[in-house]
């Protein structure tokens, strides 16, 4: 997307700031990359430890009765596996009294002590069996619970440590993201100030062009008084006189207009600009891409894209293009464009960025456009091109103003016209009046361009407009 850019002189300080917030966001990009990837690592870690605690009691077995009553029980100073041991004490204390016998003992003292005889119907009733089949189920659960305590224990601390990490992670992230904001701030405070300078700049200069202008035009004043007194003088003596002083005048107005106009080639104040999208895929061999615009973005069938470097980020004023494309074919959110023009030596890929001077999807520009044009470079500008020129900017979007008004955005200016040379004396009529039209000509683009300048719009020449939205000769 298009930005207004600055015309007229900047102090350096601006091109210190932009290379330190440069910097400074690359700098805090690699931090919180750094830092990203340090999450990422804890985030996984934690997700395989509760992995392996959901294999060592599902999610089931904690809602089960038993589980959450010895859970009820258990105090913060312990955890679960300390309860289910004391459990396992419990039990050997219930059986066998002693909560410190072995399981191979409790297994040789139960078949003893758990057979007996029934001697109301003579039937002799032997559970030794039974309680061997017994012994060996507590021992596997009290050994599933003695393993599943401890792989809970261990799952219990490794999350305890990674959320730690996640936290002392976070805390870095948010300490560099302080002071990413408090770099960006010094270096706003930079800008603003390089921008003040150049306002201030800039005001002087506009002082010194009225001077100068007013001066000139005082010139121009006399220089025709002259010019009358000499062709109504018929004294030779005052001929000779006056042509001296024309002379001196002619000379006089070639310094203001040569001070004119090297003011006027301050250079403007360089900004970067945001792109309108960005390529996703590239199609077909390369001939065809896929781009993150579509019906949703007011995209119109045709448009074209200039194409710039993915890694720019944003593209800087006089930034070298690519390429440029044409949407051929509308989706709701892409669209698919070819590409129509290639610079030596470049590829387009994936990730690279979409400008279009014009096109926004977000607003309507206003352009007001003066002078003839020259698109194709035939070399002779023609009104026929300034008609394209203007329809270039409607079917991209924009709108193209009437006049010179506050609501224009940028103004583009065809080819300067020359200054016409001044008249010999005794000139014939025809020659007057074309000098008149070609004076007028000029002036008028003189006033133009200093009406601009002066409500800071962005003065655009033709090649500059066309290299940032993707014209290609059809």
């Amino acid at each position: 997307m298009a930005q207004r850019a600055k015309s007229g002189g900047v102090s350096t300080g601006v091109g210190v700031a932009l290379v330190l917030l440069g910097l400074a966001f690359v700098t805090s990009t690699t931090l919180a990359i750094v830092f990203y990837v340090n999450i990422e690592d804890a985030r996984s870690n934690e997700q395989a430890a509760q992995a392996e605690l959901a294999r060592a009691i599902s999610e089931t077995d904690r809602q089960h009765s038993d589980i959450r009553a010895l859970w009820d029980r258990t105090r913060s100073d312990n955890t679960l596996t300390t309860q289910l041991r004391q459990e396992v004490r419990n039990l050997r204390t219930l059986i066998v009294g002693d909560d410190a016998m072995s399981h191979a003992r409790i297994e040789e003292m139960l078949p003893e002590e758990m057979t007996f005889r029934r001697a109301t119907d003579g039937v002799e009733t032997h559970l030794a069996a039974d309680g061997r089949s017994i012994i060996a189920d507590f021992r596997s659960v009290v050994g599933q619970m003695g393993t599943m305590a401890q792989r809970v224990e261990e799952r219990e601390g490794r999350v305890t440590s990674l959320t730690r990490e996640l936290e002392e992670a976070n805390r870095r992230i948010d300490a560099t993201q302080t002071e990413h904001a408090s770099a960006v701030r010094a270096i706003e405070q930079r800008l603003e100030e390089a921008r003040q300078g150049y306002d201030r700049d800039r005001e002087a200069w506009n002082q010194t062009r009225t001077r100068t202008q007013n001066e000139l035009a005082q010139m121009r004043r006399t220089f025709q008084e002259f010019r009358a007194q000499i062709e109504q003088s018929d004294r030779a003596p005052d001929v000779s006189r006056l042509r001296e002083e024309l002379a001196r005048a002619e000379h006089r107005i070639r310094e203001l207009e040569n001070q004119l106009e090297s003011r006027r080639q301050a250079p403007a104040v360089a900004t970067a600009t945001r792109p309108d999208g960005r390529v996703v895929s590239v199609l077909r061999e390369g001939d065809l891409v896929l781009v993150d615009m579509g019906r949703d973005d007011r995209v119109p069938l045709g448009l074209t894209f200039e194409i710039f470097e993915a890694a720019l980020g944003d593209i800087p004023a006089g930034g070298d293009s690519k390429g440029a494309v044409e949407i051929i074919e509308l989706r709701d959110r892409t669209s698919v464009a070819r590409v129509v023009r290639t610079t030596p030596g470049e590829r387009i890929g994936t990730g690279d960025l979409l400008m279009n001077q014009v096109f926004d999807r977000d607003r309507t520009y206003r352009f007001f456009v003066h002078g003839n044009f020259d698109l194709d470079n035939r070399g002779e500008a023609t009104v026929a091109d300034r008609r394209r020129l203007e329809a270039l900017i409607e079917n991209a979007g924009g709108r193209v103003a009437t006049a010179l008004d506050h609501q224009v955005d940028f103004v583009i200016l065809g080819p300067r016209p020359d200054r016409p040379e001044p008249l010999e004396i005794g000139a014939r009529e025809v020659d007057r009046q074309a000098f008149n039209v070609a004076l007028e000509r000029f002036e008028e683009f003189e006033r133009i361009e200093t009406r601009a300048m002066e409500r800071n719009i962005p003065v655009l020449s033709q090649n500059r407009f066309l290299g940032m939205m993707g014209y290609y000769r059809r």
